[in-house]
């Protein structure tokens, strides 16, 4: 008969037991807060497992880079907040050239005794014209096809080779000799300008979707676009009617389209590179200020005109645009000559233009800091018996003094004429 006991832990003991693992408990965490130790520490340590000090950090959202200096802010980042756009200014700096003409006077200047040529000489000292712009463009009024005989408007692509040296990475292909030489001719100058590293507008390939050239500068966006008012009987009796259709042939409707395209795709300075103007004239027709008038009401920044070989007439025009505001255009109707074999006083007096200019990206609107014409001088000297042709900055002058009395009189000329030419831009 069993007893009516029952064995096991009475309710008096747990209740004993229960109150030791809470003091237990409260002293463990009493003693860890005093010590300052870290309870993962402390469960390292009883565990035998190594623990690390490790920094937490918490990563930040990604944020769409949209400028090479992100606007600062002090502002905790959010998730999904809008990407940060930089609205401050942006400076750029600008250089534009005239014609470059490689005559066969001028070519037999460069040539080696071993059938090689180097123009290095012709430019004196021009680079400080160019180096450390931005951007720098000017107008090569000539092939550069070494596979076909050179000629007035075909010359040797160590040319290209100066150009580049002196600082000049851009060349306006538009003019009317561009296919004097053929398709050949063209396609193998743009090759020669290929393999150097040197840019062009005024010539692209068949089919090409853009008639301008776009790219990115101190993080604003550039657009040029460069015309000619035409194409010379010997290029036009060397091509079809349908590539004649792909060649730069100004005309004011294009002009527009082409100017809205580039602004559609971004561009927020647009240049235009007229040819035009009549040969070894001055003259600046109402047709012309028309066309820069219209222009800029379009939407073009810059006019920098090339082809007459003489320096004439810049202007600012303030013009109303689409959007209703007023914008400020740059005109320079001719450069003059960068280079040609000068044959009157008015051909060799060029100029290089040096535009500084700032970029609102909260008004999308660009403005004006500083323009210069930098005074050129072509001439004729004669170097180890043989004559030579010459192109100088006349601003320097240690190059001035170096000058025989008659050449330095004529670079002098040269120097006041451009200064007159710019004398209403001089306060900008």
């Amino acid at each position: 008969m069993k007893n009516g006991h029952k064995h096991g832990i009475s309710s008096g003991t747990i209740v004993f037991l229960c109150l030791t693992v809470v003091v237990v408990a409260v002293t463990v965490f009493f003693l860890l807060a005093i010590s300052g130790n870290d309870l993962s520490v402390w469960r390292g340590q009883m565990t035998g497992q190594v623990l690390l000090e490790v920094e937490t950090v918490t990563p930040e959202p990604d944020i769409p880079v949209l400028d090479e200096q992100p606007a600062e802010s002090t502002e905790p980042v959010q998730q999904n907040q809008e990407p940060v756009i930089n609205l401050e200014p942006r400076a750029l700096s600008l250089r534009f050239g005239g014609d470059i003409m490689v005559s066969k006077m001028v070519r037999e200047t460069a040539e080696q005794p071993n059938g090689e040529y180097d123009f290095t000489k012709v430019f004196t000292n021009l680079n400080a014209a160019f180096i450390g712009a931005d951007v720098s463009v000017a107008t090569l009024e000539t092939m550069t096809d070494d596979e076909q005989p050179y000629d007035t408007y075909n010359a040797p692509s160590a040319i290209l080779d100066v150009l580049k040296q002196i600082g000049i990475y851009d060349l306006s292909l538009a003019t009317e000799h561009m296919m004097d030489f053929g398709p050949e001719g063209l396609q193998m100058t743009r090759a020669a300008l290929n393999s150097r590293g040197i840019s062009y507008c005024g010539a692209y390939e068949a089919g090409s979707p853009a008639n301008y050239q776009l790219f990115s500068a101190n993080g604003i966006n550039v657009a040029v676009l460069a015309y000619t008012y035409g194409i010379g009987n010997e290029g036009r009796e060397k091509i079809k009617d349908t590539e004649l259709n792909q060649l730069p042939l100004f005309s004011l409707e294009r002009a527009v389209a082409d100017i809205a395209a580039a602004r559609a795709n971004g561009a927020n300075l647009v240049i235009v590179l007229p040819h035009w103007g009549t040969k070894n004239k001055s003259d600046i027709s109402e047709s012309m200020k028309e066309t820069a008038a219209q222009l800029a009401r379009a939407g073009a920044d810059m006019i920098i005109g090339a082809h007459s070989n003489i320096a004439s007439g810049l202007e600012m025009l303030r013009a109303e645009r689409a959007d209703g505001r007023v914008y400020e255009t740059l005109v320079c109707y001719s450069l003059g000559a960068l280079l040609m074999d000068a044959r009157s006083e008015d051909n060799a007096a060029g100029m290089v233009l040096s535009v500084e200019i700032e970029y609102d990206p909260s008004v999308r609107q660009i403005h004006y800091r500083n323009i210069h014409a930098i005074p050129l001088y072509i001439y004729q000297d004669i170097d180890e018996g043989i004559r030579v042709w010459r192109v100088i900055n006349t601003e320097i002058g240690d190059d001035l003094n170096q000058l025989t009395a008659d050449i330095r009189e004529g670079a002098l000329a040269a120097k006041q004429k451009i200064e007159q030419l710019s004398a209403g831009l001089g306060g900008i």
